[in-house]
């Protein structure tokens, strides 16, 4: 049986992402009434899930609203497995990025609609 080394290799643009995801995510966690949040933890959780096979939309998951953003920050935590940087029990967050060209044309096409099934505006277009 061989042992996966968790990789926690990101760029420093990643890491200044990932770092500010952690300081909204303790916001939230406070908010809620949550008094033992430990931000190195979720820092090293959200840095192994995007360093290991589960690449994150970082800017998006940033910018995201709050269900949203703690749907994935708050699942990341839950459901990852710590020996190898792995999602667990089919958890795959929603600002996970395409692996490829089909998911990639999926995820085009799926993100041309808002919530409501309706469709979205381009970024920068006019009414």
């Amino acid at each position: 049986m061989s042992q996966e080394n968790v990789s926690f290799k990101v760029t420093k643009a990643e890491c200044d992402l990932i770092s500010k995801i952690v300081a909204r995510g303790a916001q939230m966690a406070l908010a809620a009434g949550i008094k033992r949040f430990d931000t190195m933890s979720a820092n090293m959780d959200i840095t192994a899930c995007h360093a290991n096979g589960c690449k994150l939309r970082l800017e998006d998951m940033l910018a995201a609203d709050d269900f949203n953003f703690s749907h994935d920050f708050f699942g990341i935590s839950r459901h990852i497995d710590r020996d190898t940087g792995k999602m667990l029990n089919c958890f795959l967050p929603r600002f996970n990025a395409p692996n490829n060209k089909r998911e990639k044309i999926a995820f085009d096409k799926s993100v041309a609609y808002t919530s409501r099934g309706k469709r979205a505006k381009a970024q920068g277009a006019t009414a």
